[in-house]
Order: C-alpha cells, then structure tokens, then sequence
C-alpha cells in the first residue's frame, strides 16, 4: 500500500475521476517498470509515481542489470563442470563466448583435432547456445 500518495490528486485533476485516475497511474506504473527491465516491481513503481521519491533498487540498477545478463552463463558454467575433458570443457566455453559477442552460434576448437571430440564440443556448445537462447526470451 501507498502511504505517501500526494501526487495521487493532481492525476485525479487531470483524469477528471479517482477512477480515470487510478487506471492511468497503474498504467504509467507498469510502464516505469518495464522501461527499467521490471528491476523495480509495479509496486515500486506506482510508489515511485505517487509519492516523487525514487525506489532504493535504482541505486544498483547496473549491477542488477549486469547479474541478469550473467544469470544464463552461470547455468552454462555449472554445466561444464561436469565435464571432465578440459579442452573440450574450454572449448565449449570458448564457442559460447564468442558466439554470444557475435550473435550467433560459433564454434571455437581449442587445440582438438581429433573428429569425436570436436563432435562433442559441437553438441555441447550446441545445447547450451539454445538453453543460452530461450532463457534470454524469458
């Protein structure tokens, strides 16, 4: 809940009803909020828009944005620690890092010539790149 709401009344103003007042600010609040990657909450935001004080969370709003980024490589990191082939392990790592630089996927074999295990690289790499993917659309 809101306690400190003075905002609220010249939006009542300009919406002409409490009602008209209250559509239009959660609407601008849910736009706040997606405008900042939904680091700050609807709720944060509709504070935000109510009371002039901007929410705490903005103060780290880099870091956070940069930790959301990360979040799918650690999964990918976990993954490849189950890996006991070292150079297929950095290979792997390797292909996703150059491929998410560039947007699409690469492979990158670091020193491994031999067919099967750059087979191997290219099934990992392959599926982590597509887990890589679909947890960035989520």
């Amino acid at each position: 809940m809101v306690h400190e709401n003075q905002n609220f009344e010249q939006y009542v103003k300009l919406c002409g009803s409490r009602y008209s007042a209250t559509v239009f600010v959660a609407m601008k609040a849910r736009k706040l909020a997606e405008k900042y990657g939904n680091i700050i909450s609807h709720a944060e935001a509709l504070s935000w828009l109510l009371s002039g004080k901007d929410p705490s969370c903005l103060s780290n709003y880099q870091d956070k944005i940069k930790q959301r980024e990360l979040r799918p490589l650690l999964h990918a990191k976990e993954y490849l620690d189950s890996v006991m082939d070292i150079q297929v392990r950095e290979s792997v790592w390797n292909s996703l890092m150059k491929s998410r630089n560039e947007g699409h996927l690469i492979y990158h074999y670091e020193d491994i010539y031999d067919k099967d295990r750059q087979a191997r690289v290219r099934i990992l790499a392959k599926k982590l790149w597509y887990e890589l993917k679909q947890e960035e659309y989520h």
